[in-house]
């Protein structure tokens, strides 16, 4: 749940890491509203027109300037202690949250799952703040009862009576997949199997927009080649759900709409896993194609995450790197990308290596995303965009962050300046859940 600017107006702002070591899944990403025309073009691009540019199309970036190296994250403080996620039926230890929506200052929802050890079956549940406090609402072992596990992967809502979350059920003598939704209308959650019954599929992402909602998730087979993905968009309409797929070797996996716009983030293997680039689809009213948007060269790699902050602003993070496979390993750096309208531009970032898993903002000059750095065991990583410069922070959390174990989510808070970030910190039998909030 979930903006841009031209490229060619880009200028790297450099940022070393501090001594540390440190390293998931989502997203986050960068924008910017303001800067100096003149400056621009003396700096980055011959081809650059005398006048000012757009208003609309402002430069991801301004001139190099000296930034500290890494920074300690402040302002940050943390909320939701175990003892507070208690609900009529005892305690629960919630284990990794992955996603996070604010709908005002005191209300927000999360999901997640717990587990009583990492080898051990998850059980989906779904946290929301009220106030200061957060309780665990649902745990979805009660509306699966015959499920071997389950677990949610996304969140989204335009107010307190429009919230859905999506999610997956093992069931059966197979421990089939049965992806489902879950919707809120303000007062009662109701489960919704948009796939109906079968094997072999499952539900990533969830986007609001009025009445509209799109899901996306995928299909897969397996060949002697290993598995074949399928990938699935679901549009709800108020009324019902309207079904497509697309060509294999495609993976949806981060969703954003506005305005009539789709916005769908993720990655194509045409050549198999090793051969896996950043994708991003795209349609601008529910009656349009969806359509494979042209993005940079940029090498192998994924996205993660995906902004709307307007039709001609919108970001998408993820990671990008050589030895990158499907599932995790090599040597890979931030990615994040930026559509002004016309095309979209890859930003020049602070250096270091790490992945993106989340994006919110607060406005085009106040852009937040989040991830994890193999340098930095000790901290989640966080990436700012100021309008003017970028700058790169670590926060300190109980507990270490592993980079191919810990998955980030970040969120704004709407009607303040606040953010709420949710993950975990730990791995195995250590890892537990953290909330954070940003003042």
């Amino acid at each position: 749940m979930r903006s841009d600017v031209p490229l060619s107006l880009v200028v790297v702002a450099s940022l070393e890491l501090l001594a540390g070591s440190k390293s998931s899944s989502g997203g986050c990403a960068l924008r910017t509203h303001r800067a100096v025309a003149t400056l621009t073009c003396l700096l980055v691009l011959p081809a650059c027109t005398a006048g000012p540019p757009p208003a609309a199309s402002p430069p991801l970036s301004a001139a190099p300037q000296s930034l500290e190296e890494s920074m300690v994250a402040s302002g940050w403080y943390r909320v939701a202690p175990e003892a507070d996620l208690v609900t009529p039926g005892g305690h629960v230890r919630v284990t990794g949250l992955s996603d996070v929506v604010a709908t005002g200052p005191d209300t927000a929802w999360a999901v997640g799952y717990y587990a009583d050890a990492y080898d051990e079956p998850r059980q989906g549940v779904l946290l929301r703040m009220d106030g200061k406090r957060w309780r665990i609402e649902e745990r979805l072992w009660k509306r699966f009862p015959e499920a071997s596990d389950t677990g949610m992967g996304g969140i989204d809502a335009d107010g307190p009576g429009n919230v859905w979350a999506v999610g997956n059920a093992g069931v059966g003598d197979n421990e089939e997949d049965a992806p489902f939704a879950l919707r809120l209308d303000g007062h009662t959650w109701r489960t919704i199997k948009p796939l109906g019954e079968g094997k072999n599929r499952s539900l990533s992402d969830v986007a609001v927009d009025g009445s509209r909602v799109v899901l996306t998730g995928k299909r897969w087979e397996y060949t002697d080649d290993g598995p074949s993905f399928t990938p699935i968009l679901l549009s709800w309409n108020g009324k019902r759900f309207y079904k497509q797929e697309f060509e294999r070797g495609g993976s949806f996996d981060a969703v954003d709409a506005g305005a009539g716009h789709t916005w769908i983030a993720g990655s194509r293997t045409p050549e198999g896993c090793t051969g896996s680039r950043p994708a991003i689809w795209h349609r601008s009213s529910p009656q349009e194609p969806l359509v494979k948007m042209r993005l940079p060269a940029m090498g192998a790699g994924a996205l993660r995450g995906i902004l709307q902050k307007g039709p001609s602003d919108v970001w998408a993070v993820g990671e990008a790197g050589t030895g990158w496979r499907c599932g995790g390993g090599g040597v890979v750096r931030p990615l994040v990308l930026h559509w002004d309208g016309v095309s979209w531009k890859q930003a020049e970032l602070p250096g270091g290596q790490g992945s993106l898993h989340s994006v919110t903002a607060l406005g085009s000059d106040d852009v937040w995303m989040v991830g994890s750095s193999e340098r930095n065991s000790w901290g989640v990583m966080l990436l700012h965009y100021s309008g003017r410069r970028w700058t790169r922070e670590f926060l300190a959390v109980d507990g270490s962050v592993e980079e191919q174990w810990n998955e980030y989510a970040l969120t704004s808070i709407p009607g303040t300046s606040g953010l709420i970030l949710v993950g975990s910190a730990g791995a195995e039998d250590s890892e537990e859940a953290i909330v954070y909030r940003r003042r």
